[in-house]
């Protein structure tokens, strides 16, 4: 199942708070994917450039040949450097899955970076990184990740559960400083914003669920989803905004200059 946003121009004659061009739940809405358990896992072995084979730390369930993995950059790098690399300088490295045998996955190309485990000061090795997968069958994506993106914004009273499901190349809301849109007390437009505040890729706002919870207790439930903003400066992944009693678990974040995941 596939929901595209389509790369539309904002109205803001007619909607200056650019909530348009977007997925917008004030009722019930579910999206339940093919479950991957887990959605990422620990290697077994530090996967080192010209790699072409992963060792995974424990069996993994849904996970199918043409699924798509990341492995992150897990350099330690000193401070002065982290504020001068840019997106495009991260080592993360992106693969397909060409099979899979009990804890040992060959994936289509060999890899161009080390991704070492961390050491502690002694230089004795005390954990591995992490391979994440980031295929789902049902997506959410923007048409053109680099004209009018799409957001997705679930706010009020709605019964929402949103499991294994992949977002792709959205979220309008930049890195840069924020240019919202302004009212008069009147109410009347006195300036059109040009980075929108709220307009986020996976967005719980001011979410609070039905007025009786579902079976499970949770308000509602985002679990083991792919959000991937691309390869623009979108300020943050998941973001949950006064919102509550809520489930969320299990998710790759990818891709994004501000935060991952945040309250």
């Amino acid at each position: 199942a596939e929901i595209v946003v389509r790369d539309t121009p904002l109205d803001t004659a007619l909607d200056p708070e650019q909530f348009g061009t977007a997925l917008i739940g004030f009722g019930k809405v579910t999206m339940h994917g093919s479950v991957k358990t887990p959605t990422f896992v620990r290697l077994a072995a530090e996967p080192l450039a010209g790699a072409t084979t992963l060792t995974l730390a424990q069996p993994v369930s849904g996970w199918q040949v043409g699924d798509r993995v990341i492995l992150p950059d897990t350099r330690q790098i000193g401070r002065a450097v982290r504020l001068r690399t840019r997106p495009r300088d991260w080592e993360f490295e992106e693969r397909q899955i060409t099979g899979i045998s009990g804890t040992t996955m060959p994936v289509n190309a060999p890899l161009l970076y080390d991704h070492e485990g961390a050491r502690n000061a002694d230089g004795v090795l005390e954990f591995l990184p992490h391979v994440a997968n980031i295929s789902r069958n049902i997506v959410v994506r923007s048409e053109n990740p680099a004209g009018t993106r799409g957001h997705v914004m679930f706010t009020h009273r709605p019964e929402v559960s949103i499991n294994f499901a992949r977002f792709q190349d959205l979220g309008r809301t930049a890195s840069a400083p924020l240019d919202s849109t302004t009212f008069d007390a009147a109410g009347n437009v006195t300036h059109i914003g040009t980075n929108q505040i709220g307009r986020y890729a996976l967005h719980a706002h001011h979410l609070w669920g039905p007025t009786t919870p579902p079976p499970s207790g949770y308000q509602f439930e985002f679990v083991g989803n792919a959000v991937d903003g691309g390869s623009t400066s979108t300020r943050w992944g998941i973001v949950i905004h006064d919102s509550h009693y809520g489930l969320v678990r299990e998710h790759v974040v990818t891709r994004f200059t501000g935060a991952g995941i945040i309250t």
